[in-house]
């Protein structure tokens, strides 16, 4: 019996279905995608790894079937693309995690890994995410995938990042946070405790939004944008750190987080939201100082 190629790709579909939602496929696939083999066994730290799984995987579900095979086979695209949207997903989970002091004083390489797959009869590519501690060694590492519907993340072994099948969307250095400071929307200004030491590198993140126009259609505002009455988030400075405003040298407008590096001058950090007025402005940013 000849079948029809729409019908090949109906079956296929499937099997790759079942393959992928059942418990035994979410073990198949760790065995058959990439060529590491095993995840490698997952060194013990202080560093919330359920807690940032969840994170992820709830991120993940947020952005309902955009990542899985029908939506992107109709645009056109493929697991690849899908796989690199989903990296930067687990991109803006990191930021808000270190924005928060939540990662532990971690970093991450976030990117996209390739390899044969039994189950496609082809390269299938998902996401992959490094922990990177301090001192620069690699003390976790995960996968995240719901290419077929149901979301997978699993410890996985090392990434080569030089293996042509890996492939790196985001670096997000390690840091030790030394103050966490909240600036109000009133006009306030903040001073930090610590004196910031002169000619020094630093690194500020500020997250979060307030409300800076209450009563008009948009209200809401963080440290590099406002919203307009469409409502859509528009370009806008409003923190200032020793008395300017800037721009961000690391944006993710989504979780609404930014990073600027900045240089100690031997005194305290000032920091305060500029607006026109403050009478109709509410909340605050959440400000995390790092070391370099």
């Amino acid at each position: 019996m000849t079948l029809h190629p729409t019908r090949t790709i109906l079956i296929g579909s499937l099997a790759l279905i079942h393959l992928f939602s059942s418990p035994a496929g979410a073990q198949t696939r760790m065995q058959a995608v990439g060529v590491l083999g095993k995840a490698a066994p997952q060194p013990t730290s202080s560093f919330p790894l359920e807690t940032f799984k969840n994170k992820i995987r709830e991120r993940i579900k947020g952005t309902g079937p955009r990542d899985t095979l029908p939506n992107r086979v109709l645009g056109g695209e493929s697991c690849v693309e899908a796989s690199r949207s989903r990296a930067i997903e687990a991109s803006y989970v990191i930021q808000s995690m270190q924005a928060n002091g939540e990662f532990a004083n971690c970093g991450a390489r976030v990117g996209t890994r390739s390899g044969w797959n039994a189950g496609f009869g082809s390269l299938h590519t998902y996401t992959v995410v490094e922990i990177i501690a301090l001192d620069g060694k690699v003390i976790h590492t995960v996968d995240a995938d719901n290419y077929m519907g149901p979301i997978h993340i699993s410890n996985h072994g090392r990434i080569d990042w030089d293996d042509p099948n890996s492939y790196l969307i985001d670096e997000i250095p390690a840091r030790t946070w030394l103050e966490k400071l909240t600036v109000p929307a009133n006009g306030d200004d903040v001073r930090s405790e610590k004196v910031l030491k002169q000619g020094e590198d630093y690194h500020l993140v500020a997250s979060g939004v307030f409300q800076y126009d209450q009563g008009e259609t948009g209200t809401q505002a963080d440290a590099q944008h406002e919203e307009n009455d469409d409502p859509k988030f528009v370009p806008r400075s409003f923190l200032s750190i020793d008395g300017i405003t800037r721009k961000a040298d690391k944006s993710y407008l989504e979780p609404h987080t930014y990073g600027y590096d900045i240089v100690g001058t031997g005194a305290p950090l000032i920091l305060r939201i500029e607006d026109s007025g403050y009478d109709d402005n509410a909340g605050s940013l959440s400000i995390v100082l790092y070391n370099q």
